[in-house]
Formats: structure tokens, sequence, C-alpha cells
């Protein structure tokens, strides 16, 4: 049987028709150097390539001999292990950083994943420390003007009292509530907002020109009776009384005109009653009051009407 042989680099099992070692690759009869592959004779104790003691590497970093399969040596080894702490420890603060940025960050946009991309996408990254809220009004409860983040709830309507003309307002939303109060008069000066209220001039200008016409024809009257025209007197007494007859329609029922109506009556009875009298001087009589009457109403038409442009 024939002698077993082995490898001298690695103690590896050789068949006889092996001449380099299977597990190796060092030829048969010579050792190799484990650092540099280089056969080495049975009595070399170094490298006559690198240099390295035989049965050891030197470390790829540093240059020292070492024994072991490694490419480094125990120290570089050690050292290249902290330097991965090293590198990883900012890595696992930055991922904390940004974790606890994204817990701040939805802890401050109310748990709502779009609130929060919208305040990093429009750089409001002040929002993630605190909010600049607005107080609530009865559109939106606190709201962050910067971010437009909202939270609580809606405040009640900020209502203004109402007026002649409008409703109680809210002068935040503009809602109305109810109805305006409306004017105190439909023609004057309303006694609550003190603007001019024009809705009735078109009545109050029949009635002006109605009562000028009396007064016209009332001149006409004392002309003609002044003259002894007792027949053309008595004419003009009618159209007189009928003049006045059609401003006293105008005034209708309106509350404006009702004193300017009750006064217009009076002289409607004493023209009326001049143009049917049977007597000068009864006739003179209604005609005065007819007359003080009528003056009267028109002097207090002109003093409502002040108030117009």
């Amino acid at each position: 049987m024939s002698e077993e042989r082995k490898c001298k680099a690695c103690g590896a099992t050789l068949a006889d028709d092996q001449d380099f070692c299977p597990k190796c690759g060092s030829e048969y009869g010579y050792r190799k150097c484990l650092n540099c592959g280089a056969k080495l004779a049975d009595d070399q104790e170094f490298c006559s390539k690198c240099g390295t003691e035989y049965g050891k590497k030197k470390c790829k970093k540093c240059g020292e001999s070492y024994e072991g399969e490694k490419k480094l040596c125990k120290k570089c080894l050690k050292k290249k292990k902290r330097n991965k702490i090293l590198i990883l420890i900012p890595i696992i603060l930055l991922i904390v950083a940004v974790i606890v940025v994204f817990a701040r960050g939805m802890q401050m946009a109310g748990g709502n994943i779009d609130q929060l991309s919208k305040m990093i996408s429009e750089g409001h990254y002040s929002c993630f420390i605190s909010h600049t809220f607005e107080e609530p009004n009865c559109l939106h409860g606190y709201l962050c003007t910067e971010c437009g983040y909202e939270e609580g709830n809606v405040a009640d309507h900020n209502w203004v009292n109402a007026t002649c003309t409008t409703a109680s307002t809210c002068s935040v939303c503009g809602l109305t509530s109810g109805t305006a109060l409306g004017h105190t008069t439909d023609f004057g000066v309303c006694s609550r907002c003190g603007q001019g209220v024009e809705t009735l001039l078109p009545e109050y200008v029949g009635i002006l020109e109605n009562v000028n016409y009396a007064i016209s024809e009332m001149k006409s009257s004392a002309n003609y009776f002044n003259s002894g025209l007792y027949d053309m007197a008595d004419f003009e007494f009618e159209l007189t009384a009928d003049y006045i007859g059609y401003a006293i329609s105008e005034c209708g029922s309106y509350t404006e005109f009702a004193e300017v109506k009750r006064i217009l009556q009076n002289a409607k009875t004493g023209f009326t009653n001049a143009a049917n009298a049977t007597s000068v001087n009864s006739t003179i009589s209604y005609a005065e009051d007819g007359q003080e009457a009528l003056n009267k109403a028109g002097n207090l038409l002109v003093s409502m009407g002040e108030f117009l442009d």
C-alpha cells in the first residue's frame, strides 16, 4: 500500500495522480504562502515574494502579520466594526429624527396626512413647532394663518342690529336674520335713521300741483268778486273746490298726508259754501275761511318738502 500523500500547505489528502492540492491549489511537495500564494520550500519560514511568515497573512489594512482566514487582522477588524458603528449612529439618529418630526407633524396636523403634506409642500415648517392661530368666528374654528390648519368649533355669528334698510346681519359672513325695520315714514325724514324718504313723492307732487291750481283759481275768484262779477266769482269758487278735491284724493289714506287732507277738507268746505252763499257777507266769510285753510295747507306742503334736494 502506497504512502498517503498530504498537502504541505493545508494538510489535505491528495490522490496519487494529483500534483496540485484540490483544496488550496498548492503544488504537491511544496508549501504555499497564505498571503500571496507563492511556493515555499520546506525550509522556508518566510515568503521570498511578499516576506510573510509561513502560516500567516499580512493584514491588507495595516500590513501586520496574523494567523487566520480573514483578510484583516483582529485589530483592524475591530476598528472596521467600530467605524461601521460610527457610520450607523448618525443614520440611526437621522431615522429617529425623521420619525420624531413625522410624529410631531402628524400631531400638529391633527392626524390628517393631507394637512401634513400641505405643511411640508408649502414650507410651513414653523407649524411643526406651533401654529399661529386666528381667533374662531362663524366661518371657522381656531385657524392657523400660516398653513390653514383648523381646530375647535366655530363661534357664534357677530350680529349687527337691523336698520331701516337692512335686516340683522352677521358682520363676518354676511348672513341675515329677520327683516329690515323699515323707515318711520314714507315721505319725509325718517326719525330712526335721519334719511330722507321719497316713497310717496308722486303723490306729494300731485297734491302740491292741485293745491297750486286751487290757489290760482282762488285769486281769480277774488278778482271777479271784487269787480262785482258774482256769477264768475261763484264759478271760480267751484273750480277752486274741485282742485282741492283732487288734492284730497291724492292724499288718500296715507298717514303722512293726514293733516294736509284735514286742512284741505276745511278749505273745500269753505269754497263750496262760498259758491252757494246767498249774500255778499256770507260769501266773503266762507271764502275767507277757505282761503285761510288753503294757504295753511300750501305752507304745510312746502315745509314737508324741504328735505328734498
